[in-house]
């Protein structure tokens, strides 16, 4: 709004020279002061103040502004009538305008604080005698809107500086124009690139880009993103993009505000491990369980893939307890883990179901596939040393999954199969009917 009256200021008062040099064309040095006038008053729509002084400093005509302004002093002294002053003003070029024939512009300060753009011009009479005409215009709340815009101004560069944010000016293209100091620190030498985009981790940069595209159509966005700059390390980011517009609402560039999440983000992934993870061996807990093997059958159903459980138990597990005490039957737990681990591709899933009972949950593989994985777990059980003479074999029982069962019927059939296992003698494999 104030660039709007600013702006609005401005034409004006190009508007008003542009009349003035009209005028100057349009009149000669033989039109008498009156004939001036009637010009003038054609002139009144320009919403400006006119008046004419003579010689004597009296003022020979006032135009409507003129009087809602100061009232009508016609045939009066300007000086004391208008300006209500002993004087002649310190600020008039009468005698610049009337001695000198020149046309003069200048800017006064009334004593009540207006403040004028006035424009004189000397009128040459028919008579011989010379006139002076002013155009005045008010000028007093553009200067207001312009003080307010400089201190609006300097308190804004003074929260984006000492901003904890990173503030970016960017163009259309993404491009970095100005960043805050906080920003200067993060973008390093990064700043030399000046294309933000290129910071901004591959996986998010499609959500960047889609940001800026709605501040380009004058809609504010807010994302979430990562970035790495000059080989920093990662940060995340919560950000506002902005579209920053001119006086007629176009978007002429953005703004964007981002703020420091790393540490929240950190801690927000430390907690979501903890709700899914199994503390002592480290794998997945029923919980997280619970989410993978829906999203995994769904995958399963929809793309016609295999998908298996395996569920197996450590063979006389409570033996080690009793004989060796908890915590060595925890060292138990946490190696068997690891062992499984390596065991295991990069896509299955180990959760500890309870106890000393695991459940791996194996995407895109066959009961067949399944049981080599078992075997090999199995054949590693049986080679490994556990400490203080420990060995330990497993059971395990297998489930592939059927396309119009439950969860709650797939999860009984691997619990079926292990309890067959172990029933025929334990450290072997058995298949689900």
């Amino acid at each position: 709004m104030e660039n709007r009256s600013k702006q609005d200021c401005d034409e004006a008062l190009a508007a008003l020279r542009a009349r003035i040099v009209e005028l100057e064309g349009r009149l000669h040095y033989d039109y008498s002061e009156e004939r001036y006038k009637n010009i003038v008053e054609s002139l009144e729509e320009i919403g400006e103040g006119i008046f004419i002084v003579d010689s004597n400093k009296r003022v020979r005509y006032m135009n409507k502004v003129m009087v809602n302004w100061f009232g009508d002093h016609t045939g009066e002294i300007c000086y004391s009538s208008i300006a209500k002053r002993q004087s002649l003003c310190s600020y008039c070029k009468l005698d610049d305008v009337i001695g000198l024939g020149e046309k003069v512009h200048y800017r006064p300060t009334t004593p009540d604080g207006r403040t004028f753009n006035i424009v004189a011009v000397p009128l040459h009479n028919s008579d011989g005698t010379v006139s002076k005409m002013e155009v005045i215009l008010d000028i007093t709340e553009q200067i207001r809107i312009e003080e307010e815009l400089r201190d609006s101004e300097e308190r804004y560069r003074s929260l984006v500086e000492s901003s904890s944010n990173c503030i970016f000016h960017l163009d259309l293209d993404g491009k970095i124009i100005y960043a805050n100091p906080v920003g200067k620190r993060f973008l390093g030498d990064s700043l030399e690139k000046t294309d933000l985009v290129q910071i901004i981790k591959s996986e998010y940069r499609g959500v960047f880009e889609g940001g800026m595209e709605k501040a380009r159509n004058g809609e504010t966005a807010g994302i979430e993103y990562s970035s790495q700059a000059s080989n920093g390390p990662i940060k995340w980011w919560v950000a506002n993009i902005t579209p920053v517009k001119d006086a007629d609402a176009r978007v002429i560039s953005i703004l964007m505000s981002a703020q420091d999440i790393t540490k929240r983000k950190l801690a927000e992934d430390m907690l979501a491990k903890l709700a899914s993870t199994d503390k002592l061996t480290n794998t997945y807990n029923r919980t997280k369980f619970d989410e993978l093997i829906g999203r995994e059958m769904n995958f399963a159903r929809r793309h016609n893939h295999f998908l298996s459980l395996i569920l197996f138990d450590l063979d006389n597990f409570k033996n080690v307890n009793d004989t060796f005490g908890h915590m060595t039957g925890d060292t138990v737990l946490k190696d068997s883990a690891e062992i499984v681990k390596g065991a295991i591709r990069d896509t299955d899933f180990l959760v500890r179901w309870g106890g000393e009972e695991f459940m791996i949950i194996a995407p895109v593989t066959a009961a067949d596939g399944a049981k080599t994985l078992a075997q090999r777990i199995r054949s590693r059980f049986e080679g490994h040393e556990f400490g203080n003479g420990i060995k330990m074999t497993a059971s395990f029982g297998i489930a592939e999954f059927k396309r119009d069962e439950s969860e709650n019927s797939f999860i009984k059939r691997a619990d079926r199969a292990l309890y067959i296992a172990k029933m025929n003698g334990k450290n072997r494999i058995e298949n689900a009917c």
